[in-house]
Parts: structure tokens; C-alpha cells; sequence
């Protein structure tokens, strides 16, 4: 019955979300490869822990487990990159999916559509999109739904086991991908709970709490017990827990009330450059809480605004805040535009739908540059600076080493720049790439790799420096005392400009 009554939604959804993403995401066949260093360094475990390999015991990195889960499936359905774009694809239309069901509690099916895709123009914008496939993408789904057990609860909708069960689900979904992303959840949960004991709803706050707590341990026990199975614990703890609380540098040294200060300065400042994003998440906010068509009740405002406080102090307040960071935040964002649909009205028509639609494709290849870097444009300088050249580095790179009997590679002194992916190579060293933590505090990383280049353990090895600096220096002694440089080529990669470089061993 559902889907005979809404297969058009079902139908238009999922196609949105298709034409969205191959336009956008450089995980799709529109572009030759995905240029950024996060996602190969994904990638690249994905497919190790596809054929074996697992991650943080043979191949180290600081993300959590479900994102490398996400890249073996992709990895073990391909092992390229368009097969990250089919679960990218996925999951934005779980995305949206959400976005629609939110926009349903307020709106007509034509301007929940409308939602949809002007929620989707802000889902994909330039910064914090990035090129597609980062661990704030997967987040979007549990931070949708967050909202939408916000306005349910907020609608006095009666929160079962279930319910509880769900949110547990989704509670350790963000965690085992990115637990410094947990703040939505965490205020989410604080709020609830003092809301709940004031007004003595014990019944239900215990059914959410014990439901939350089966759910969360439905994800969490499996995971525990896969890594313990394969002698991989005390690695996962290290690597995920350890290695990102102790040594990955701090972006302030501030105390309690600094950390609080910069985190909103940050959020606020980053939108100071797009009037269209200041005035969402400043008059738009405003709006939400003084208009009570959106929150109706005291609670489910302070749950909305408890779970959106968290989320930006313990996303941005001590860390090195990359634009992706503020991706997770875009949800909450969007929700500004319910006060001005809502007073749109019944109006809407089949017609009006589709221009919105369509002005929403035409504003979202506006406002994501991505589409420069696509096969659209076979020169270009996210390929080649001097464009004269139609093929990326990685993979200028690998035909190179391919031409070689020992293909023996390593990524040494830099993010992962995608030439194992080039190559379709698996790394044979647990310190595959360089991580961005000081060599000082954790040297096991570079001394690896420094012994791999003295005892010249590889034949080919690739690195990578800013544009801006003097190559002769930047580039570390040892490496050229041991190899010779065969290639060189400058390209533009996640808005930075750096010169790859390829390195042959001195024989």
C-alpha cells in the first residue's frame, strides 16, 4: 500500500539523488579518479581489509572501523572508484529519503520535494562536500534521522523500545566512523534525559535508554568481536582512541570556555564569505526558534538546539577545522527553510516542483566546483597545471611503474595520493602513507618508512610537496641519496597546489 501510493516519490528520490552525485561526486565515471588524499587512504585500506588485510594492524589510520567497512564492500565489489559512488548513492538517497519524511510533518508532497531539493543543494556544497566519500557523508543519515526524532518527540509522539533501539543504531553508527562527530548525539541525548526526569516520563525514558543501549551494542559487540577475533583490539584502540587523542595536534590550546568561544567563532566565520549560509544559520535559526510552526514545545526546541550547540563545540573546538568538517552541520542548516515553505502554502504545483528541481541541478553545478575537474573538461588543473596533459598523475604514475616486472611502491612522506588505487597494488608496510601526526610524538610512522627508503625495500616511491615550497629542500635527503627522479607533474588536488613526484630506485 505504501508503495502504490508513493511510488512517485520512490521513483524521483533515488533519480535526484543519482543525477546529484554523478554530477558532483568524483567517485563517479564523470571524472578519471578522486584526486583527494582522505578518500584513497579509505580506499586503500577498504581494499586491504577486501583481501585480508586488516585495518590498524596492517594498515594503519585514525578513522573508525564502519568507514573502512564501507570502502572493503566497495572494494570488494570493484576495487574503483565507481563503486564508491553506488554506496555514496545510497546513502544520499537515505539522505533525502529523511529530508522528505521531515518536510512531510509540515508539508505538502510537492513542497516536501521542494525540500528535498534545495536540501540536497545544501547536502553538496563546495567546501564542505569536498569530492565525494568523506566520513562526514556516511554521518548524514544519523544526523537526518536526529531531526527527525527531534520533531517527533517534539510532537509528543510516543518514543518506544523500538524507537530507543533505532537511535542506539544510529548513536553507533556516527561513533564507529567518527566519534569526535558524536556532539548532535550527546546534546541529543543530555537534553532528552533532563526533559524526561522533569516531567517524571520515566517510563518512556527508561524504554529510549535500555532500547538505545541494545541498539548501540547490536553495532558495537560484533565489531569488538571481529577485532578481537582477529588479534586486531588492541591495534583498533591504539590507532582509533589513543593515537587521535594523544598525538593528532590540537588546533588551539585553550581551556574549557576558549575551546567553546572559537568553536562558534569558527562555525560562524566560515559562512561569513556565502551571505546565502550566514543568513540560513543566523536569521534562519532566529526564525526556528521564535517561529513555533517548526517546534511547538519548550523541549523539543531545547533538543533541537542542545543537539546543534554539541555538534559544533565538539566538532570544531580543538582540532584543525577542515571545510568538510562544517558538512555535518548542513542539515541543521537546511531545516531554516521550513518557516519560509510552510508560508508558501498549498500553492505548489507538478510544474513548479520540476523548475525547482531543475534550478536546483542548474544552482548545485554552480555551487559545486567539482564539475571543472570532470572528463567535461579534459584539461584542466585539478589533472595538470601547464594542461597539457589529459591524465591525472596517480595514473601517469602507475603506467610508469606498470612498464616494470617489480612493481614495489611506496607512498613515502605524504597523504596517499591515490597511486595504489592507480596501480590496483595493495601496500606491503603498515605505515603505507605519511598521517598528518608529529614525528616527534609518534615516530614508529616515519621511521618505517625512512628504513623502507635507506634499505631501498621498494623500487618505485612516490611523494608529494606544496607548489610553494623549494622542492630541493622539501624534498628529504634521504629519499634522493636512494632514488632518482623519473617524473614530475603539478596539479591541483582538494584546492591545493602540489608537485607529485616519482622516484626510481638507485640500482
Amino acid at each position: 500500500m505504501f508503495l502504490k501510493k508513493h511510488w512517485l516519490i520512490m521513483v524521483i528520490i533515488p533519480l535526484f539523488a543519482f543525477v546529484v552525485l554523478f554530477m558532483v561526486s568524483k567517485n563517479s565515471p564523470l571524472y578519471l579518479d578522486n584526486d583527494w588524499v582522505d578518500v584513497n587512504i579509505f580506499f586503500t585500506i577498504g581494499r586491504g581489509w577486501a583481501h585480508g588485510m586488516l585495518p590498524y594492524r596492517d594498515l594503519f589510520d585514525q578513522k573508525g572501523p564502519i568507514l573502512y567497512a564501507i570502502y572493503a564492500l566497495a572494494g570488494g565489489i570493484s576495487g574503483q572508484y565507481w563503486s564508491i559512488f553506488i554506496l555514496e548513492w545510497l546513502c544520499f538517497t537515505g539522505s533525502l529519503f529523511l529530508v522528505y519524511l521531515i518536510g512531510k510533518r509540515f508539508l505538502t508532497q510537492q513542497l516536501s520535494l521542494g525540500f528535498v531539493f534545495l536540501g540536497g543543494l545544501l547536502l553538496v556544497l563546495s567546501p564542505f562536500f569536498v569530492t565525494g566519500g568523506s566520513a562526514e557523508e556516511w554521518m548524514l543519515p544519523s544526523i537526518l534521522y536526529l531531526i527527525d526524532r527531534t520533531l517527533a518527540i517534539d510532537a509528543n509522539e510516543r518514543q518506544t523500545w523500538r524507537d530507543g533501539f533505532l537511535i542506539g543504531l544510529a548513536v553507533a553508527w556516527v561513533f564507529w566512523i567518527k566519534y569526535t562527530a558524536f556532539g548532535a548525539w550527546l546534546g541529543f541525548w543530555i537534553v532528552l534525559v533532563i526533559c524526561k526526569m522533569l516531567t517524571k516520563q520515566w517510563r518512556e525514558l527508561w524504554q529510549l535508554f535500555t532500547g538505545a543501549v541494545i541498539g548501540g551494542l547490536a553495532l558495537s559487540l560484533p565489531i569488538l568481536a571481529y577485532f578481537g577475533f582477529r588479534h586486531g583490539l588492541k591495534a583498533l584502540g591504539f590507532s582509533y582512541f589513543v593515537a587521535n587523542l594523544k598525538y593528532y595536534p590540537a588546533g588551539v590550546e585553550v581551556g574549557f570556555i576558549g575551546r567553546l568561544l572559537n568553536s562558534l567563532s569558527a562555525y560562524f566565520t566560515r559562512f561569513s564569505s556565502m551571505p546565502i549560509l550566514l543568513i540560513l544559520s543566523t536569521v534562519g535559526l532566529l526564525a526556528i526558534i521564535i517561529d513555533r510552526k517548526i517546534f511547538r514545545s519548550i523541549p523539543g526546541l531545547l533538543l533541537f538546539l542542545g543537539a546543534y550547540f554539541c555538534l559544533i563545540v565538539l566538532t570544531l573546538s580543538g582540532r584543525s577545522n577542515y571545510p568538510y568538517y562544517w558538512l555535518i552541520c548542513m542539515p541543521f542548516v537546511l531545516m531554516s527553510l521550513l518557516p519560509i515553505l510552510i508560508r508558501i502554502g498549498t500553492k505548489q504545483t507538478a510544474e513548479s516542483t520540476l523548475i525547482v528541481a531543475l534550478a536546483s541541478l542548474v544552482l548545485i553545478v554552480t555551487f559545486n566546483t567539482n564539475i571543472k575537474d570532470s572528463r567535461i573538461y579534459p584539461y584542466n588543473a585539478a589533472i595538470d597545471v601547464s594542461l597539457r596533459s589529459k591524465v591525472p598523475a596517480q595514473i601517469a604514475f602507475a603506467h610508469r611503474i606498470k612498464q616494470s616486472k617489480n612493481r614495489s611502491f611506496l607512498n613515502y612522506n605524504a597523504l596517499d595520493m591515490g597511486v595504489y588505487q592507480a596501480l590496483g597494488e595493495l601496500p606491503s608496510n603498515r605505515f603505507f602513507f605519511k598521517a598528518n601526526l608529529p614525528t616527534d610524538k609518534f615516530p614508529a610512522m616515519m621511521n618505517q618508512q625512512n628504513l623502507i627508503i635507506e634499505q631501498k625495500q621498494v623500487k618505485f616511491v612516490a611523494t608529494s610537496v606544496y607548489a610553494y615550497q623549494d622542492e630541493k629542500t622539501a624534498v628529504p635527503a634521504l629519499l634522493k641519496n636512494n632514488y632518482r627522479r623519473i617524473m614530475r607533474r603539478v596539479r591541483y588536488s582538494s584546492g591545493a597546489k602540489l608537485t607529485m613526484l616519482l622516484y626510481e630506485r638507485k640500482d
